[in-house]
């Protein structure tokens, strides 16, 4: 387990790293508001505009805008503030309204909305007990929550005798993520809302599956007429596989937040996460063995960089081999490899590496070959076809919170040694970067995205930014008139 005061690579989940909690950074604007006549204040002041103009900015930019931060920002803490400011009612007074207000009550039929990684209910299925995430009261029986899911294929298939999933996680507590935006859909009395959980653990293959399915159902059901999907993160990768089956199933496409690839989640496969003060929940293991985990690592190979002469270290990282050789993972590192043979080790960094597993290297490492395969196989086969007419899409970002794009390392010996102390931001949502946008980065021809708007939410409450998503729906709508 990496050392309190490590800086870690982490997904911003709603209670998840308890140690980054109170270091969140004010918003950009308000650091620079008053600093005008200093000027690289004016500089990053300028890069700023090009960014709400959605405009690319450089890397030299990039360095710019971010020079002085030096930790990620807690976007959970961002939720809990905006949870707690009043809202107007904004079903009232309806021709005061603007039009992207005002779709809210003039959008009928079909609306599913499907949540991320980690955004849907777990419960188990004796208790029927929340096992994710679970109530605070569940106190020392927290211990006994088991999200391991096994290396075979089949594991997949027989969760669903353990583990069942039970709706959209809404909110944590006071942390609102999507029941605000609910709830004003479902004050609407023409539209029909669909709460769409799903065990967002599984390979993302089977998660898009079950979507469709679920989409035929709606189908078949209200008349043949195609459903609108408004998706958070991972979701809007589930969401866009699943409408690659049929897209005369689909409405149209609200993108939230949706990250392809994902920096952030070498952390979670490397360490481990806290959540909800445990560390037991979210281990290294536990997040290895979520086949979903993988569709964030990045195909190019581009995450860490020399920290001292700027040098990208590319990695291969759907090659198995490499997840040995710089110790991505603990369960299939080449520490664990020279542990099983005997050997001794000697420096600190190699004894304070967890020891105890589930499976055995062999096994482990056999999964992760099966897993990378099948990841690649997925990626394929949502790529971008210009003879296929897709449904109209819209995308929510955010580009005004620093995000991880690279890991800044002492060489290789840094990566292996786990080091990762340092980090290069790039403009996003805390956990999407802006760049990588999805499905932006599928090379989608002009006209298929016809909206994309900015949020100055954190990743967890992109979905509460009634607004944002408001001008998404309505350009969906717009497009189809």
């Amino acid at each position: 387990q990496a050392p309190p005061s490590r800086k870690i690579f982490s997904f911003s989940m709603p209670f998840g790293s308890p140690a980054t909690i109170g270091t969140r950074l004010q918003s950009l604007r308000a650091r620079l508001k008053g600093e005008f006549e200093d000027s690289a204040t004016l500089q990053r002041e300028s890069i700023r505009n090009k960014l709400s103009r959605q405009d690319s900015i450089t890397t030299v930019e990039e360095e710019i805008l971010f020079k002085d931060v030096n930790k990620l920002p807690d976007v959970k803490i961002s939720a809990l503030v905006k949870a707690f400011i009043p809202k107007p009612t904004i079903l009232s007074q309806s021709e005061l309204k603007p039009p992207h207000l005002r779709i809210y009550e003039e959008l009928s039929g079909d609306v599913i909305i499907v949540g991320g990684w980690r955004g849907s209910i777990l419960r188990d299925v004796k208790t029927k007990r929340r096992v994710w995430i679970p109530v605070l009261k569940a106190g020392l029986n927290i211990k006994k929550i088991d999200l391991l899911l096994g290396p075979k294929d089949e594991d997949e298939i027989n969760t669903t005798e353990k583990i069942y999933p039970d709706g959209i996680l809404s909110h944590i507590g006071p942390v609102d993520i999507s029941r605000k935006l609910m709830k004003l859909l479902e004050s609407n009395p023409n539209i029909t809302l669909h709460n769409f959980g799903y065990d967002w653990r599984l390979s993302l293959d089977i998660s898009s599956k079950t979507l469709f399915k679920k989409l035929q159902d709606i189908y078949s059901k209200n008349g043949n007429k195609p459903i609108m999907i408004i998706a958070h993160s991972m979701g809007g990768i589930v969401s866009h596989s699943a409408m690659l089956q049929d897209p005369s199933l689909v409405r149209g496409i609200v993108y939230a937040g949706t990250p392809m690839p994902c920096p952030n989640v070498l952390g979670p496969l490397r360490y481990t996460d806290n959540i909800l003060l445990s560390k037991d929940i979210l281990t290294s293991e536990v997040n290895f063995m979520m086949r979903s985990s993988f569709i964030f690592v990045p195909r190019s190979g581009e995450l860490f960089k020399d920290k001292k002469t700027g040098e990208l270290i590319n990695i291969d990282f759907f090659d198995p081999k490499n997840w040995v050789t710089y110790n991505l993972s603990p369960i299939v590192s080449s520490i664990r490899l020279r542990q099983e043979r005997g050997e001794i080790l000697t420096e600190q960094w190699q004894l304070n590496q967890p020891s105890k597993f589930a499976i055995s290297f062999d096994e482990a490492y056999d999964y992760l070959s099966r897993t990378l395969k099948r990841t690649l196989k997925f990626m394929d086969s949502i790529k971008y076809d210009p003879n296929v007419k897709l449904p109209p899409l819209a995308i929510v970002f955010g580009n005004t919170v620093p995000s991880v794009r690279y890991s800044l390392v002492s060489g290789k010996k840094g990566i292996i040694e786990g080091d990762y102390y340092n980090f290069f931001y790039s403009p996003g949502d805390g956990v999407a970067l802006h760049k990588y946008i999805f499905p932006e980065v599928l090379g989608l021809d002009d006209g298929v995205v016809v909206g994309k708007f900015n949020s100055s939410n954190g990743h967890v409450a992109l979905l509460s930014d009634i607004e944002s998503i408001g001008r998404a729906l309505l350009s969906i709508v717009n497009e189809e008139e």
